[in-house]
């Protein structure tokens, strides 16, 4: 009885407060995961290619960074893409802007040619079909048909 010393009309305002401070928590919380869940970007996260060393870090506001972890003598090359996901048609498109180009090239003090990294980005460059089976995503171009696939690191 140490709250409010005996006073049953002030218990009453404390225990009124608490709950609907406790209801307001939870209904905060379930708000925001089921917007996270039905809003989100399924494709968030860390995947690594199966064939190469390719790691595709997909991130929100439309930005993924493509890093590997060897090309051409040079490690640790990265390049930040945009991205345009449509998840009613399940497409995901993968545009690498002119500046990053420049900015992986001259990181690498001369090592790196455009040629070499143009080559390794072509796999990510384009429009795709997106399949998402557990932790394993399969990208399918839209126009060939070749597939990428990707495991949830």
């Amino acid at each position: 009885m140490i709250i409010a010393k005996n006073d049953e009309e002030q218990r009453s305002k404390i225990w009124k407060i608490a709950t609907i401070t406790a209801t307001i928590v939870i209904i905060v919380v379930a708000v925001y995961f089921l917007f996270d869940l039905f809003a989100g970007n399924p494709l968030e996260g860390t995947w690594m290619h199966e064939d190469s060393n390719l790691e595709l870090a997909i991130r929100r506001g439309n930005t993924a960074v493509a890093s590997w972890s060897e090309i051409s003598e040079t490690s640790n090359v990265k390049l930040r893409l945009k991205y345009t996901l449509n998840k009613e048609d399940k497409m995901i498109s993968f545009k690498l802007e002119s500046e990053e180009m420049a900015k992986a090239v001259k990181a690498s003090g001369g090592i790196l040619t455009e040629e070499a990294l143009k080559a390794e980005i072509s796999v990510l460059e384009n429009t795709f079909d997106y399949s998402l089976d557990g932790g394993r995503l399969t990208l399918s171009e839209r126009e060939y048909g070749e597939q990428v696939t990707l495991v949830k690191k």
